[in-house]
């Protein structure tokens, strides 16, 4: 008797092409959500240490008395008026410890914050040590990477090699200055660079609560930013890190509020980053960041919010001041 095994029917060449676009499109229908599920870790990653930032800043109001100043600077008593306004240093000692140092004890970060010379100069960035301002005495011990103060969406910062900061201090909010006691604290030769004294940073601040007349959970105390010249860059454009003095230069020029930004443009208004733009107007009037739609905030109460690239300018720059008397309607995303 004789058997006859059964022919096995293998796929067709159609079928298996059916099987491969299925799988395409169960894959282009993954990517995006898995992306979009790493972003929002990121972005949550990113809130805490908004979070956590604006919280040391809170604990040293609670020990100090104030809020930490923008920076600690050592001005020449003989410089004029202007001149002190934008903070024209005169000698490797006028830069003193900014905020991002100052709060180290209060998070965590006692054993960096005894490395400093809390007495002697910093530097206001990596070309100041490399270069003609060689010699600076905290110059050896700045712009080495603190993962507090990197979002982990930036690949520009992330990546764990140096100084760099995405987080900044907020100095005031508003328009352009508009009086000439306020466009004299412009960089000469640069008027879209500003110092604004309306917010809780600012050179040697000694903000309290009681100043604070619109309400902690109504200003901004820290918020995201992209814009800031990266370490690996230097020295075209000099690098600024997250220990940066607040300001350093022999005259009025190039004045900028380092480790500063005003609520002044609007969020993510400017399209490059730190790796194509020249420091100057973004990094101090434009707040940013590599999260879509928006940046993160925390406000002087120690609340954080993602604030959408669409807010009001109007509200979004009455966010940055401390004592605007204006009601500021709800701004969170």
């Amino acid at each position: 008797m004789q058997f006859i095994m059964p022919r096995r029917r293998g796929m067709t060449l159609v079928e298996v092409l059916v099987v491969i676009a299925i799988i395409g499109l169960l894959v282009a229908l993954l990517v995006p959500a898995v992306q979009s599920a790493r972003e929002s870790a990121r972005r949550n990653t990113c809130a805490n240490k908004i979070k956590q930032l604006a919280l040391a800043c809170l604990h040293y109001d609670s020990q100090q008395g104030a809020f930490p100043p923008g920076g600690v600077m050592r001005l020449d008593p003989a410089l004029n008026a202007t001149q002190r306004c934008q903070l024209a240093a005169t000698s490797g000692t006028a830069g003193g410890p900014p905020w991002g140092v100052l709060i180290l004890p209060f998070m965590e970060g006692q054993s960096r914050y005894d490395a400093y010379d809390m007495n002697g100069g910093f530097a206001r960035a990596m070309q100041d040590v490399t270069t003609a301002l060689a010699g600076v005495p905290n110059g050896g011990r700045q712009f080495r990477f603190n993962p507090d103060f990197v979002c982990p969406s930036d690949p520009n910062t992330a990546s764990g090699q140096h100084g760099n900061t995405n987080y900044l201090a907020c100095q005031g909010g508003g328009p352009d200055p508009d009086t000439p006691t306020r466009r004299a604290c412009a960089s000469v030769g640069f008027a879209d660079r500003y110092f604004f004294h309306n917010g809780i940073f600012h050179a040697n601040s000694r903000i309290t609560a009681g100043h604070v007349l619109d309400g902690l959970s109504n200003v901004v105390l820290v918020g995201e930013s992209r814009y800031m010249p990266l370490i690996q860059r230097d020295p075209s454009p000099p690098g600024i890190g997250w220990d940066s003095a607040l300001r350093w230069w022999a005259s009025g020029d190039f004045s900028v509020p380092v480790g500063l930004c005003a609520t002044n443009r609007g969020i993510n208004s400017e399209s490059g980053d730190s790796t194509t733009l020249w420091y100057g107007p973004w990094m101090i009037s434009t707040f940013g960041s590599r999260h879509p739609g928006g940046a993160g905030f925390a406000m002087a109460d120690g609340s954080t919010h993602f604030l959408s690239d669409s807010i009001d300018l109007a509200v979004y720059r009455l966010l940055g001041q401390r004592n605007s008397r204006a009601p500021k309607p709800a701004f969170s995303q």
